[in-house]
């Protein structure tokens, strides 16, 4: 079976944590980035949970995506978005 383009992105978005591009509150549409080698991916994301929220340059997981409105749901990773920053100035 061949995989589409969209599968492909997919592969590449699912599972991985995103870095918000803006304040996200539940049920509120906003937008995420995935850094790579390359061009970086931006999708469309929203708080999967009620209780959370997000704000701009923090890092969320993204778990799963909603084909039918072409948007992924994110949730707060479990070691927190300052332990990545960190990561990322070595």
């Amino acid at each position: 079976m061949k995989k589409t383009s969209s599968s492909l992105i997919e592969n590449k978005v699912l599972d991985k944590r995103c870095l918000l591009k803006s304040d996200l509150e539940y049920g509120k549409l906003g937008q995420g980035e995935i850094k790579q080698d390359g061009a970086s991916i931006v999708i469309n994301v929203r708080a999967q949970f009620e209780n959370e929220s997000f704000k701009k340059d923090e890092y969320a997981f993204v778990f799963r995506k909603d084909e039918e409105k072409n948007v992924y749901y994110i949730s707060k990773l479990v070691m927190g978005s300052e332990f990545y920053k960190e990561l990322e100035e070595f």
